[in-house]
């Protein structure tokens, strides 16, 4: 009976561990794609022409009405007169590079933060005039967003318009 209870201990115990082993391989997966894979999905097509193509320069938000007496409630997606992408969302000015639009139209890009130098590989879903973030995912495996949810509340994430 003691080896019955010892072998379920280590039985549980090997799950656990082959989860978080799975988990770290996906996020390894995530970040060699957007690290060493990056350059090659941008070297056929000009980066800025990418995010023109797939519509994301522009400026968003949650509410766009609300947004004009509040510019801090937009977030703003450029290219600067360098043909870098920029993100300014009224805090901070993050570069962003396209990693690739994958076969379902999501666009997966990686950023890094001006001030920090933080990375992270973001997944945005565009329908219509919204976008959504569906992963954003820290250099450190750190993921915020999982599949459209927060990953702390298991809250679906907002979806940003386009404003006009």
């Amino acid at each position: 009976m003691e080896l019955d209870g010892l072998l379920a201990i280590e039985s549980r115990d090997w799950a656990r561990a082959a989860k978080l082993q799975m988990t770290r391989l996906s996020a390894a997966v995530v970040f060699f794609s957007a690290f060493v894979l990056a350059p090659l999905a941008v070297a056929e097509t000009g980066l800025p022409e990418l995010v023109h193509r797939w519509g994301l320069v522009g400026k968003w938000s949650t509410n766009c009405s609300a947004a004009k007496a509040e510019p801090h409630l937009v977030t703003s997606y450029e290219i600067n007169p360098h043909g870098e992408v920029i993100i300014d969302n009224g805090h901070q000015l993050t570069e962003m590079r396209i990693l690739r639009i994958d076969p379902t139209g999501d666009l997966v890009l990686q950023t890094i933060e001006a001030t920090s130098a933080d990375r992270r590989v973001l997944i945005l879903r565009r329908s219509e005039n919204t976008l959504q973030p569906v992963l954003n995912s820290k250099q450190d495996n750190d993921i915020t967003i999982r599949n459209g949810k927060f990953v702390a509340s298991l809250r679906e994430t907002s979806a940003i318009s386009r404003c006009e």
